[in-house]
């Protein structure tokens, strides 16, 4: 549970936007993390990273995570794939993530992926068990559906969009179960389309300060949206691009 921490102390070195320069000294293998995450069989209380670089596509599908998965500054190179996991408790905090699909994961408590940078995000029919929090992240776009390479155990697909088909997406939460908030506050951006649709936000959405852009079309997609409490688009919160609430 303590943090293997790699860090430098040196803020401007440490931090995870230059981590592809980050030395062997700084790096770990995606294969260790799958090791201590998955088949480690002794008594692990957490895995904490802090200011790490991570090498290669951590594949944690349909796989159940021994305990909390914890990253903090740290650098992916590749995508991180969690679609079917099942989780205690996920947090990403202030990394730097080419992507993050975790389409119908399940965990028990929160997913945390605060003041962290990623091209897309995409949790599908997840079932979040406690909060789901962006805070201050940056969502820069990227092709939807993701290509997970050999970071998958679906194999490849022959009839897979055409470029000209796929979607340029920052956050794909269709169908998305969150029992307690979904945060997108304290800087959140999203320079691409936000799909919501169908989701259930079981306590609060907050949308405060956020910014979401998508000028040739809508910036949020929110179609059949239901939030059993409040939803919060306040302290400077701004679109460039529609914002759907159809039937919401």
């Amino acid at each position: 549970g303590e943090p293997v921490d790699l860090s430098t102390g040196d803020a401007e070195f440490d931090n995870p936007a230059g981590g592809g320069q980050w030395g062997p000294e700084r790096t770990v293998r995606a294969e260790v993390l799958y090791e201590l995450l998955v088949r480690y069989k002794g008594t692990s209380r957490a895995v904490v990273l802090r200011g790490a670089r991570i090498r290669g596509g951590l594949n944690l599908e349909a796989v159940s995570l021994a305990c909390p998965f914890v990253l903090q500054g740290c650098f992916c190179d590749r995508q991180i794939n969690l679609r079917e996991a099942h989780a205690p408790v996920i947090r990403l905090t202030g990394c730097q993530l080419l992507s993050l699909v975790a389409d119908q994961i399940e965990t028990r408590g929160d997913l945390d992926h605060s003041h962290s940078t990623a091209a897309i995000i995409s949790l599908r029919g997840a079932h979040i068990g406690g909060h789901l929090v962006l805070d201050g992240s940056t969502l820069t776009g990227a092709s939807w559906p993701v290509d997970l390479a050999g970071t998958t155990l679906v194999p490849p697909v022959h009839d897979a969009p055409r470029d000209d088909e796929k979607q340029i997406l920052a956050l794909v939460a269709d169908g998305l179960k969150v029992a307690g908030d979904l945060r997108m506050e304290d800087g959140f951006a999203a320079h691409a389309q936000v799909h919501l649709r169908g989701a259930h936000v079981g306590e609060q959405l907050v949308l405060n300060g956020a910014k979401l852009s998508n000028e040739h079309g809508e910036a949020l997609t929110a179609d059949r949206l239901t939030v059993d409490q409040s939803m919060f688009c306040q302290d400077g919160f701004e679109t460039q691009g529609e914002v759907c609430l159809s039937g919401a």
